[in-house]
């Protein structure tokens, strides 16, 4: 009876962990913008066409800044940093908050990642969505705590990992995408109407590195009649500091 109730608890714990991972996952692709009705120009709001001025200190890990932590994700290193808090899609401005850079040395797209790592016995956590193979990702601690001036030795872990069973794809010969500073215009040059919803994704990016773990999905509601542009305000996207990663579309049969 003992090895029965011990193994219903076991799968119970397994859809749990299964499930928080799915909403983290969900929470981090749905932190975005919502479009409604086609081909009106959006109002825009003032916002800076550069990123703020950012101050990063390295902190040195007295045991080894270099870690894996398994999945082909390593830790490169780890700073304190005062700037743009991205996770919460807020992009309050914060002082002395912790940034971990990892490095995603896989042949593997990563849907989602949830990372702990332990500094002298203080916990930080992060999380990582939408990372292609062999790419550089700069993310900041949910938590926001404050980054600490030292570190004698840090351990870390994958706490869950959901990698995407297809290769995410812009689809190219469905879309045409162009951008301007907060706005997206979705040309559809499939030839036939589309006439489903869709998500268009995207992350921060600068010189060469994934600024941090949320990735923006922007809703197109309704889908596009052919030949027709949508354009759809994206109040997160900056021509210099935005990068397209995916559409997420599915074809009907």
């Amino acid at each position: 009876m003992k090895k029965k109730t011990s193994k219903k608890i076991g799968i119970a714990l397994a859809i749990i962990a299964a499930a928080a991972a799915f909403l983290a996952l969900i929470t981090l692709l749905t932190l975005g913008e919502q479009n409604r009705g086609n081909n009106s120009d959006p109002t825009l709001s003032p916002t800076a066409s550069d990123n703020p001025a950012e101050t990063s200190v390295p902190i040195v890990i007295e045991d080894g800044s270099e870690k894996s932590l398994g999945y082909g994700i390593e830790l490169k290193n780890i700073a304190s940093v005062s700037g743009i808090y991205y996770e919460d899609g807020s992009n309050v401005m914060l002082t002395d908050f912790l940034s971990a850079t990892f490095y995603n040395n896989s042949d593997t797209y990563i849907q989602y990642a949830a990372i702990r790592l332990n500094c002298d016995g203080v916990e930080y956590n992060f999380e990582l969505s939408v990372v292609p193979p062999k790419s550089y990702i700069r993310a900041f601690d949910s938590n926001k705590k404050s980054a600490p001036v030292r570190v004698v030795s840090a351990k870390g872990e994958v706490m869950q990992y959901v990698a995407f069973s297809e290769t995410p794809s812009l689809h190219e010969d469905l879309f045409e995408i162009t951008a301007a500073e907060n706005v997206l215009y979705v040309k559809n040059i499939s030839g036939k109407d589309i006439t489903d919803d869709f998500y268009i994704c995207y992350k921060n990016y600068d010189s060469g590195i994934l600024i941090g773990g949320i990735c923006y999905s922007l809703k197109i509601e309704g889908g596009i009649a052919a030949g027709e542009t949508y354009t759809a305000y994206a109040r997160h996207f900056s021509t210099r500091y935005s990068m397209l990663m995916f559409v997420n579309y599915h074809e009907q049969d």
